[in-house]
């Protein structure tokens, strides 16, 4: 499947009014979208262009700053770009919703129908408000992944549960939260890409230093800066991080 043919892509496009014309941009293919000023600096490959949003500035704002969206170029026309785009934070949930409901869990748990705790299901927030001395560390280690190492596990077992819980119950949450309740989805489901990568292809060391630099450098208030070549290497990464799962979503 091409990046173009996803179903999840959106319906609208988003135009960009470039500052010069290239000639060698590829329909269909992914871009990289970053703040440029009050303009937008778009690449693909070795194509490059300086470019002013046509429409919809405060939603294109809000998705570049996240730094959450795959941007898919579908037309040119002289000096305009029409991009498609998928918002990742929605899309990153990767399955991870719970699949015995949690009242009906709580019904078998009752008469010993199944084990408690269990792994597939987070303690509840009105009786415990975050993580016991050890116990997320032992939810990740529970799940035996390869594709999670040591260094891995360490980072993501600081997340709070509630960020946590969140992000299991709405699909929206930090990109760390998101990351550990997609590893809840793991549970009885065979079919998980999770189940199916390694460490050195599903690279959530990198993802997670792309968070990192995200919280300190972009996100929030500071007099750090994230340098232009380490978020274009960024923009690449979460490209081509998305094109993994092309084969299961």
């Amino acid at each position: 499947m091409k990046l173009n043919e996803y179903s999840l892509l959106s319906s609208e496009l988003v135009q960009f009014a470039c500052d010069e014309s290239a000639t060698d941009w590829q329909i269909g293919e992914a871009v990289s979208v970053q703040a440029h000023g009050s303009d937008y600096f778009i690449r693909q490959g070795d194509s490059v262009c300086v470019g002013k949003a046509l429409g919809g500035q405060d939603r294109i704002a809000i998705q570049v700053q996240r730094g959450l969206t795959l941007w898919i170029l579908r037309s040119r026309h002289e000096k305009v770009l029409q991009l498609q785009s998928l918002d990742l934070v929605e899309q990153l949930q990767l399955d991870m919703a719970v699949s015995v409901d949690e009242a009906i869990a709580e019904q078998l748990a009752s008469k010993g129908e199944i084990s408690t705790p269990d792994i597939r299901r987070l303690p509840h927030w009105k009786d415990q408000r975050d993580w016991k001395d050890g116990e997320a560390q032992y939810y990740l280690q529970f799940f035996n992944l390869s594709c999670l190492t040591d260094d891995v596990i360490k980072r993501l077992s600081e997340q709070r549960l509630d960020q946590v819980r969140t992000a299991v119950k709405r699909g929206s949450s930090s990109l760390k939260a998101l990351c550990f309740a997609g590893l809840l989805g793991t549970v009885d489901q065979v079919g998980h890409p999770f189940l199916n990568l390694s460490a050195d292809e599903l690279r959530l060391s990198r993802l997670l230093d792309m968070a990192d630099a995200r919280n300190k450098k972009a996100g929030h208030s500071g007099g750090e800066r994230i340098e232009r070549e380490d978020a274009m290497e960024y923009a690449d990464f979460v490209i081509e991080w998305v094109q993994i799962f092309k084969g299961w979503y």
